[in-house]
Formats: C-alpha cells, sequence, structure tokens
C-alpha cells in the first residue's frame, strides 16, 4: 500500500525552531495525490521519512536494498504503473519531482514508463519513434515526473 503520510507538526516545530523552516518543511512533506486519483506522493525524498516528519513513522526507516525508479509524461500512467504497490500488503514511499527532457543524463534515472503504466526498459526517445501512439500525453511541458519508490520497514 502507499500510505497517506500525516505530517507530525509538534516535532517538526521542535526540530525546526525558524518558523520559515516549520513552514518550508510542512509544504515540502505534505501528501500531493496524482490528479484523478487518491494516490499520495511526495515532493520530499526519503530521506525525510527519517526525520520524525511523519506521524507514527519514527523508528522506521525506508529499505535501501529496494527500490524502483523510472520516469513517464503524466500523472495518470504513473498511477497505473503505481497500482502493483497500491494492492501490496507493504507499505510504500513514492517521491516524484519534474526531470528536463533537456537533462543530458536522464536515462541514469530509469527507463521510461508508457502511457499504460508499463516499464518499457527502454529510453523514451527511442521508444517514442518506434511506438509514437504509446508515449501519452506530456502534461508537464518539457519536463517528464522522475519518480522513485521505496519499501519502508521498521526499524529492529
Amino acid at each position: 500500500m502507499i500510505p497517506v503520510l500525516k505530517l507530525n507538526n509538534d516535532a517538526i516545530d521542535k526540530n525546526w525552531p525558524r518558523k520559515e523552516d516549520q513552514d518550508f518543511i510542512k509544504k515540502r512533506c505534505a501528501p500531493v495525490f496524482l490528479e484523478g486519483t487518491e494516490i499520495p506522493v511526495y515532493l520530499s525524498d526519503d530521506n525525510f521519512i527519517t526525520l520524525d516528519v511523519y506521524e507514527g513513522v519514527k523508528g522506521r526507516v525506508l529499505h535501501q536494498e529496494f527500490f524502483d525508479y523510472g520516469y513517464c509524461n503524466n500523472d495518470a500512467a504513473l498511477a497505473k504503473y503505481l497500482q502493483k504497490y497500491i494492492d501490496d500488503k507493504d507499505e510504500y514511499y513514492v517521491h516524484v519531482n519534474l526531470m528536463s527532457k533537456d537533462y543530458e543524463k536522464y536515462y541514469k534515472n530509469g527507463s521510461f514508463i508508457n502511457k499504460d503504466g508499463i516499464n518499457t526498459g527502454e529510453d523514451y526517445w527511442d521508444y517514442k519513434e518506434r511506438y509514437p501512439d504509446m508515449v501519452g500525453e506530456e502534461e508537464y511541458g518539457n519536463n517528464w515526473i522522475h519518480f522513485v519508490v521505496c519499501k519502508i520497514i521498521r526499524n529492529k
């Protein structure tokens, strides 16, 4: 499952004394829902999960041996791809950011997820050339959605 994590406002206020820092952390770590879904994703990377910014998550870390990552053109494709994690009994944390299509080393950020939510195992430009109808609408202009899925486990 991909849980909606609730902010631990008391811990944030205590650990970040400056109001500007608190506001930044609260905005950055709040869940964002993929358009048209109830799937939460986060703009903050997985380091925040160990900093006590979420209620009920203290004492947990992200499993460093498991992560999945890639990029796609729109929220719908990502939502389809994430379905396997929603249906899983384990908990996952998904963080996202926009990645410019002009970024020279974009290929280091995984492979392309097509409009049906299928990991093509391929480079976007090669895939688009062969299957132009399968790339999906470009929702964020000259940017892809880059995502990382990490498994949440308890510290021992």
